[in-house]
């Protein structure tokens, strides 16, 4: 859409609205959310109105779409105003949703004033049915297999399906890698901008890791009874600390570039952290280092969501390869983890429920009837984002949570809190590891849950990231890498569950925080 100039009266906000709620009808969003973005812009513009006075500013406004992303971008002069409104209270809340698509973001550049917002496309299912096609056609072709002479298959796996399915690895394991130690950093010195919020800082932080590492480190003792792992040589109780010991000092990263090169989860974390509470030591002097690392992690984030549109190419490459090796025998046992993965859920959903009711004092279906359609909308559409709007209005409304905790709590758990996502990734590496034999030991599950609680807290909540982490799991646990199309076929419908229960763990965990910090309405939350 070519750029138009709009007088910012009455009759411009109008046209302005109507043009709006073209392209975002075009762009596949559900009424909801398309009203909301709708709305959105409407209020700014008016905060523009009421600060230009009696004379009217011409306002510019353009639209852009690239790899399926809409950027909508107004321009106006006058002095600089921001009428975003995004106060130093809650700076860092702010960023988060600004990088991840629901809040615009507000610039002084060139001497005029710029609010940009980015409308990813949410359709239902979107991903899901390239994802189908990819494997019928995989089918299709590996059934066709039996009139190929071998010797033609096996120059095209080595020449096309292998080098593919290797390159893609390596993107994973990249980009997976960047957005670890970007996430991780910007997570740590972004605690210095929630002063103003410390009380509620201190509270949520612990709780958002402790769920992490409890989620994943519980799938252990529960799945351990239903599978056949292979044990490492017995050993005596020192051979075993002296491994333990071994891998933690493995920890402490020799050469930080090889690190990224060889997707070292924890080395990479290590670097992060060090580098996050120096930053947060250092606080203003070094705050354009800040600012590049948060604009990087946005750069990252956005070369990451186009890598997972070549998800359904993988697929397809990964599952041909599958067919002419004859190893399709394995994708008969998926039905394993997932079962395991749903009730792993069910179970540590349930936990919080409880822990809410007892701490509100209200009957646990109460709670669990307010906090499921919020929950629904990211079953349906393997996005957490897709559903904040709808969270952030039942938490006020339904749940009775103070706005100003859901403010900073929903931001930072949409991207934080992830236990489901922990159990996913402890689930399938410990099918996997027992369906190619990988040789456990104490350290091995002591550092599958120490990576798969950070991968939880690392991955951005987009549809199909999550596929990205696998990569760099199965390198740190010593799977073999054919175990990522098995991985991959299991995150098509993990994707969709993990969602659904990161977002209902959520509001039941802002629910009991809500009670624990006295910022929750017990009657509105009581209210049938």
């Amino acid at each position: 859409m070519k750029a138009r100039e709009y007088l910012l009266n009455a009759d411009g906000l109008d046209q302005i609205a109507a043009v709006l709620q073209e392209v975002l009808s075009d762009q596949g969003l559900e009424r909801r959310e398309a009203l909301r973005i709708r709305l959105t812009m409407e209020e700014l513009l008016l905060r523009v109105m009421e600060a230009q006075g009696e004379d009217p500013v011409t306002v510019t406004l353009s639209m852009k779409k690239r790899f399926g992303t809409q950027t909508i971008l107004l321009r106006y002069g006058g002095p600089s105003f921001d009428p975003t409104g995004a106060g130093e209270e809650n700076n860092w809340g702010d960023r988060l949703l600004q990088s991840l698509g629901l809040d615009p973001v507000w610039r002084w550049q060139g001497g005029e004033n710029r609010v940009q917002l980015q409308v990813a496309p949410r359709r239902k299912g979107g991903q899901l049915r390239w994802i189908l096609l990819a494997l019928a056609a995989a089918g299709a072709l590996g059934a066709a297999g039996r009139w190929i002479p071998p010797e033609t298959m096996t120059l095209l796996t080595d020449i096309l399906l292998t080098p593919t399915f290797n390159a893609f690895l390596g993107l994973l394991t990249t980009f997976a890698g960047l957005m670890i130690f970007l996430t991780v950093a910007s997570g740590i010195f972004g605690i210095g901008d929630t002063a103003a919020l410390s009380r509620v800082g201190r509270v949520m932080f612990p709780r958002i890791l402790a769920g992490a590492f409890a989620a994943s480190a519980l799938v252990v003792p529960l799945l351990l009874p239903f599978l056949d792992l292979t044990f490492a040589g017995e050993a005596g109780g020192s051979s075993q600390l002296q491994e333990i010991s071994d891998m933690l000092f493995a920890i402490l990263p020799k050469n930080p570039v090889q690190s990224f090169l060889d997707g070292n989860a924890m080395q990479i974390v290590v670097m992060a952290v060090f580098a996050g509470v120096v930053l947060l030591m250092l606080g203003e002097r070094t705050r354009q280092v800040s600012t590049f690392i948060e604009e990087a992690a946005v750069l990252v984030q956005t070369m990451l969501s186009i890598v997972c549109k070549l998800i359904p190419l993988f697929v397809f490459v990964s599952l041909l390869r599958m067919i002419w090796s004859g190893s399709t025998g394995k994708l008969l046992e998926l039905w394993k983890p997932l079962v395991m993965d749903v009730g792993l859920d069910i179970l540590f959903a349930a936990g919080l429920l409880a822990l809410a009711a007892l701490r509100t004092r209200v009957v646990p279906g109460t709670i669990l009837g307010k906090a499921l359609p919020p929950a629904a909308i990211a079953f349906t559409t393997a996005s957490c984002m897709a559903a904040y709007p709808t969270a952030m209005e039942t938490g006020e409304k339904e749940l009775g949570v103070d706005r100003r905790l859901l403010e900073f709590g929903l931001p930072v758990g949409v991207v934080l809190y992830m236990p489901a996502a922990a159990i996913s990734y402890m689930t399938v590496s410990l099918f996997l590891a027992e369906l190619y034999g990988v040789a456990v030991s104490p350290s091995w599950f002591l550092m599958a849950v120490l990576v798969c609680a950070i991968l939880s807290c690392a991955v951005p909540p987009l549809p199909g990231a999550s596929l990205t982490c696998y990569g760099i799991l199965l390198t740190q646990l010593g799977i073999p890498a054919e175990g990522l199309l098995l991985a991959a076929a299991l995150d098509i419908i993990l994707d969709f569950v993990s969602s659904g229960f990161v977002v209902l763990d959520l509001e039941l965990e802002l629910v009991r925080q809500a009670g624990i910090l006295g910022m929750l309405d017990r009657e509105t939350l009581a209210r049938k």
